[in-house]
């Protein structure tokens, strides 16, 4: 049988190209054909897998964003079972103390825009060493967006060169300017200041007595750290991967 139309993608949009036929009925049953037989293409390409299996696979992300993350137009995941089982490894991997306010009472800044502030912290030193000798963490998360980098470290004397990488990363890939640094007091980000002067970057230092100003950063750690000793409980992996699981967290 001869084929009477072809089918062209432009831009993500479907484009029919009918051939030869010319009553609005022939047309209409060949757009149909077209349809069916795009949508049977774009099934083939969708991952189909359960909610359990997905959130596992993202770091064992909570339940609800990783069901809005697979219900998003474009996702290319159909969920065949969202059965929400108790998950064992979430118990043993994100057990903490009660932790402060999560209210922002740092100095004003323009949080709501994307560059506009960056919060960093450091933790460490991490027991045990990660197999290549890191036993530092600094972060450096957008306010607006929760986008977050995690790098790892020896140690911290290159904090500097991290947020350097950090805010060109940053910069070129959203498209922004980075208006504010806010961090703690430490010691570890007094060479900082020089670069934020070359850069146009301000400096903010979170008030010492209030952990809150600088909470999202804070809080940041112990989001990645629980994705990351879940993924090691999982896999069976030895805590010495921990460097590994936090950049692939991330």
């Amino acid at each position: 049988m001869q084929r009477v139309f072809e089918l062209h993608r432009r831009n993500n949009v479907l484009m029919v190209d009918i051939m030869g036929e010319k009553t609005k009925e022939a047309r209409e049953r060949v757009v149909n054909t077209a349809v069916r037989e795009a949508n049977a293409e774009i099934d083939d390409a969708v991952t189909a897998t359960t909610l359990q299996e997905l959130h596992q696979r993202l770091g064992h992300l909570a339940y609800d964003t990783v069901e809005r993350m697979a219900d998003t137009v474009g996702s290319g995941i159909r969920l065949t079972d969202r059965t929400r089982p108790n998950c064992l490894t979430c118990a043993q991997g994100k057990q903490s103390k009660n932790h402060q306010s999560k209210k922002d009472t740092g100095a004003h800044a323009p949080i709501n825009k994307i560059g506009g502030v960056i919060g960093s912290d450091i933790k460490g030193p991490m027991t045990p060493l990660d197999r290549r000798g890191n036993r530092y963490m600094i972060n450096f998360v957008d306010y607006s967006t929760n986008y977050v980098r995690v790098f790892v470290a020896k140690n911290m004397v290159n904090a500097t060169k991290m947020f350097e990488h950090f805010l060109v990363y940053f910069e070129k890939r959203f498209n922004c300017r980075i208006h504010v640094l806010r961090t703690d007091g430490g010691k570890e980000y007094v060479n900082v200041d020089p670069f934020c002067k070359s850069t146009g970057v301000r400096r903010q230092i979170s008030e010492a007595e209030n952990q809150a100003s600088n909470g999202k950063a804070e809080r940041m750690h112990r989001t990645v750290l629980n994705m990351a000793r879940c993924m090691l409980f999982a896999s069976g992996l030895p805590l010495h991967f921990w460097g590994d699981a936090v950049e692939y967290a991330t």
